[in-house]
């Protein structure tokens, strides 16, 4: 329970009440709502929210790896969703915030190996310091028993399942543009056994487990966050945040601060 004074992170604000709500898939709330999607106010000053979804944050953890707590849920849902079984082979295509924190929080199954599949050589440095075995900028070779998606295109989720070997999962995580269409094969995926899961958001359950984890000192994320801006530079972060970077700059998450 959180007192005055604390540091808190909050996300996903759900009824509580609803038919999925009662089950704990928060994450489906009829009545879902988030703060700087639905509801405004993610770099406000001051902000209301229900105190039953509160989360305190140890005072010792930095809060550069706090920011990261949303984030890491949408990966850590996705990941905890189905059991996985340690030693596989894993790609994650993409290159972005969540692309590398789902090479980061991946390793916690003990995989085999893991690459990720990029776009941009500069983001080789952060691939490398989620833990990943290798980065490439091509579609690599071979096929994965997970494979990840997490770049938000139509092209990257066709390249996503055709990387999967059979008996693989196929998780989507990148959001393409609503209407968005690919040709699929649907033999290949009865004859091939392969798993497709489509995963929004997170749970409360799964949040808190995140911040559990956070706070125990086993997940620092912060080197992810490679942007820092002040509120007045709010223009700036933005740009950043659509790719006005430099070809041999690496950029990870963005943060503007307050103070």
């Amino acid at each position: 329970m959180a007192s005055l004074g604390d540091r808190v992170v909050v996300g996903i604000i759900p009824c509580g009440d609803c038919s999925e709500c009662r089950i704990g898939a928060t994450n489906l709330c009829t009545t879902y709502e988030e703060i700087g999607f639905t509801r405004p106010g993610a770099i406000a000053e001051r902000i209301a929210v229900p105190k039953r979804l509160v989360h305190r944050i140890d005072e010792s953890v930095n809060v550069d790896d706090a920011v990261l707590v949303e984030p890491m849920a949408v990966v850590w849902r996705a990941l905890t969703r189905f059991g996985l079984r340690e030693n596989l082979n894993v790609v994650i295509v993409g290159d972005g915030t969540i692309a590398l924190l789902a090479a980061h929080l991946v390793r916690r199954f003990g995989p085999a190996r893991v690459v990720v599949a990029g776009r941009r050589a500069a983001q080789s440095s952060l691939a490398k310091a989620t833990g990943a075995d290798e980065f490439v900028t091509d579609v690599p070779d071979g096929s994965f028993d997970l494979v990840i998606e997490a770049a938000g295109t139509g092209a990257s989720v066709s390249t996503a399942i055709a990387l999967a070997a059979r008996g693989a999962m196929v998780i989507l995580l990148g959001l393409p543009a609503h209407g968005t269409v690919i040709d699929l094969a649907p033999d290949d995926l009865v004859n091939n056994v392969i798993v497709i899961q489509g995963s929004f958001g997170y749970t409360r359950r799964s949040f808190t487990e995140v911040v559990e984890q956070v706070n125990a000192g086993n997940r620092t994320p912060s080197f992810v966050i490679t942007h820092r801006y002040s509120i007045e530079q709010t223009e700036s972060a933005i740009g950043a945040l659509r790719g006005d970077v430099a070809d041999d700059e690496p950029r990870g998450k963005v943060v503007i601060a307050l103070a």
